[in-house]
């Protein structure tokens, strides 16, 4: 009969608070299995979902993506009763408060604190290409620091980032020798951190039911409304958004849900995450009978933020009752210092959603530009077959159509939760590259942030792969190009061989490094006056060489990367941009220099 590693584990606090250290890059035997994984390009990604249950604090989902092109294989913890409970010891979570304080926790799943018999180490094959994502619940951490569980942060946002320390085989059983030899990838990976409200991390999350009080003052069903006060509800609960009841009730007019309320104890100037009061939400959608009312009742408007950079002054549509006026329907029009938006108002939910990612799209973009866009950012998403709904952006208004807040047809959204934010976010980037005047492969510096910004935004294993596959799509049109002695595959679409610019661009942000595009626009930066002055050459293609040749010797200034080398052995010109070629008139010979 065969024996198996038998032990009593006791997961004491000071057992889980042992490390599962392993130095990333820790030194290995020549030819052994492991060097070649380390060689491989892991990544990992966190972002918060939704909870199952009212019970839960905080969920995560971690994904970990293996982005090279080298099979591996991970060890995350352990494995017990022969592969039938999963405990991923190896990620842990760095929480930073408010006051810049951070805080490590460890994984601790109570429900196995001492347990009886085999364990295995807890493997995950991970394929090149492929992804693997682990849903955590903060329940199931702890502080070693503070010998905290179930923590319970003051108010205020917070970031959380995951960890993961990785190495190899350690609970080896003597049936399953063989596993020492696996190519376990042994390092160390760490997530972009992402910021998360108390009331999601909090415990004290309100009664699921809750919900159905919402949905009752919404409708204006007073009954309704009664019967789960009656229950002990709290007038005062808030949503994601911080709206209570009351301000549901006020949003939509309903005057008597909104007196039952306020006679039953609702915080009458209570405000929610943009400061804005049920007297907002009345007077914002015009019912005056119960803005009246609220006034009446020592009601307030909110202590809102003073929006002052201008919209395009071109605008078609800068109201939204101009909006609504080309839509024919009632719209939402949600705004912020940067950014601002018009939608159907029965996406309300959906763009409020969308809005605070874009918010935090614009933040990203800003540090790595350092210059704002020219205009304040409008985005429009029309009602489908709108004409205006074209896809795309023009000097600092995007116009799509509502497809994007139509969450239920997304997968991102189905899956995980998070919206399909990126087209929005290549916009944004394509505006903020507008602004510096740098001109460089028709759009694919846009392209490239906008790619970057998502993953760190928005990150998902879905949006992972569509940026994957899109790479492998720019390096096999940029590997015929070049075999094809520098002549543009005449099977692609002219309008596509910026593709070839799009992979030099991604090769250089490999060999530079992280902090690559931030570098790359600190030097144009300097050179934004000249690049500012190239307007007085009038001519457009005029214009465009002029930038480009600026930006080119931006690039070139970056240290280890050889920028004007690169270009020139993948026969481009080093004078004329792109775009100054037409590629898309006829009697273009597919080249991307001058003849």
């Amino acid at each position: 009969m065969k024996s198996h590693k038998t032990v009593i584990l006791l997961l004491s606090l000071a057992a889980v608070g042992t490390a599962l250290v392993l130095a990333a890059g820790e030194a290995q035997t020549p030819g052994r299995p492991d060097q070649q994984a380390n060689d491989a390009e892991l990544r990992m990604s966190i972002i918060a979902t939704t909870r199952e249950n009212a019970n839960e604090t905080s969920v995560f989902c971690v994904t970990l993506e293996n982005a090279g092109d080298k099979d591996v294989v991970l060890n995350l913890g352990m494995m017990l009763a022969n592969g039938k409970v999963h405990l991923p010891a190896a990620i842990r979570l760095i929480l930073t408060d408010t006051n810049g304080q951070s805080r490590e926790l460890h994984f601790f799943d109570r429900r196995y604190a001492a347990v009886a018999g085999r364990i295995d180490d807890y493997v995950v094959p991970l394929r090149a290409g492929s992804t693997y994502t682990v849903k955590l619940s903060l329940d199931d951490y702890w502080c070693p620091e503070t010998k905290q569980f179930q923590l319970k942060p003051k108010p205020g946002e917070y970031h959380i980032r995951a960890e993961l320390t990785a190495k190899g085989a350690s609970c080896v059983n003597s049936d399953m020798e063989g596993v020492k030899l696996m190519n376990f990838w042994k390092g160390k990976l760490q997530s972009d951190f992402i910021m998360v409200s108390s009331q999601i991390v909090s415990a004290q999350i309100p009664n699921s039911n809750s919900t159905e009080l919402f949905k009752a003052a919404q409708n204006g069903h007073v009954g309704q409304v009664r019967k789960f006060l009656a229950r002990g509800f709290s007038p005062n609960i808030k949503d994601d958004f911080g709206r209570t009841p009351l301000h549901l009730a006020a949003a939509h007019g309903h005057k008597l849900t909104a007196q039952t309320l306020i006679e039953q104890g609702a915080k009458i100037n209570a405000s929610d995450n943009a400061g804005q009061t049920a007297l907002d939400y009345a007077e914002i959608n015009r019912h005056s009978g119960l803005s009246q009312y609220l006034r009446e009742q020592g009601a307030r408007t909110g202590k809102r933020k003073k929006h002052t950079r201008q919209l395009k002054p071109s605008l078609k549509f800068k109201t939204i009752a101009e909006f609504e006026k080309e839509i024919r329907e009632p719209a939402v029009f949600l705004n912020s210092e940067h950014i601002c938006f018009f939608a159907p108002k029965r996406r309300e939910k959906e763009t409020r959603i969308v809005f605070r990612y874009l918010e935090k799209a614009y933040g990203e973009l800003f540090q790595i530009v350092g210059v704002h866009t020219e205009y304040k950012i409008a985005v429009y998403a029309f009602p489908k077959g709108n004409p205006h709904g074209w896809g795309g952006t023009s000097n600092c208004s995007i116009e799509y159509d509502d497809f994007n807040l139509d969450f239920e047809k997304h997968l991102e959204w189905i899956q995980y939760k998070v919206p399909h934010v990126s087209g929005y976010i290549e916009e944004i980037a394509h505006n903020f590259v507008h602004a510096t005047k740098a001109q460089f492969g028709w759009e694919m510096i846009g392209w490239s942030l906008g790619a970057l910004v998502s993953r760190k935004v928005a990150p998902n294993p879905i949006l992972t792969n569509q940026i994957r596959k899109t790479r492998a799509g720019q390096h096999k049109t940029y590997t015929r190009y070049i075999r094809n002695g520098f002549v543009f595959p005449s099977d692609i679409p002219a309008n596509q061989c910026d593709r070839i610019h799009a992979w030099i661009l991604f090769e250089c942000e490999k060999r530079y490094g992280a902090g690559f595009w931030k570098a790359l626009f600190q030097e144009i930066r300097k050179d934004k006056q000249s690049l500012k002055d190239a307007v007085r050459l009038r001519d457009g293609d005029a214009i465009r060489n002029a930038r480009y040749q600026i930006t080119l010797d931006c690039f070139d200034r970056l240290p280890g990367i050889g920028f004007k080398k690169r270009l020139t052995e993948s026969g481009i010109s080093l004078k004329i941009d792109v775009k100054s070629l037409h590629p898309e008139k006829p009697g273009w010979n597919r080249r991307l220099k001058e003849s």
